[in-house]
């Protein structure tokens, strides 16, 4: 029944090497299926998930150490799109114009720049003066 290959020749067999009729094996599957079903109805979906990946990942390890690196690359594969990984981020952008006073914005931009420059790893900019005069 785990394997998928649930026949009428291997419930024959599996009747032959218990020593039970071929109906005794049909109902005990359909007890186990019921059993089966009443499990998962009690799991959580978080337990559930959890032991998804923890069969994921045996299944890499065995992959791995068979030498089967094309299944071991799949499963990674399988494994990232199912946590997300391989989505491209979604941004969401919120933009809203106002008038601005060009003066103020540029120092704004102005005090920024030492920051900006500090996350792209280049070196400090030189210190600027800025005047916020009136100049009618």
């Amino acid at each position: 029944m785990l394997s998928g290959n649930w026949t009428m020749r291997t419930q024959a067999a599996l009747a032959r090497r218990h020593g039970v009729s071929t109906r005794q094996v049909r109902d005990d599957a359909m007890v186990i299926r019921r059993r089966w079903a009443k499990d998962i109805a009690s799991v959580s979906p978080e337990e559930e998930r959890a032991g998804w990946f923890q069969r994921v990942r045996a299944a890499q390890v065995q992959a791995q150490q068979t030498g089967h690196t094309i299944t071991v690359a799949r499963l990674l594969a399988l494994e990232g799109r199912a946590m997300g990984h391989l989505e491209p981020a979604r941004v969401q952008i919120d933009h809203r114009m106002t008038m601005a006073d060009p003066r103020e914005l540029a120092a704004s931009v102005l005090q920024a720049l030492p920051m900006i420059h500090e996350v792209l790893g280049l070196p400090a900019p030189a210190p600027m003066i800025v005047d916020m005069t009136e100049d009618d």
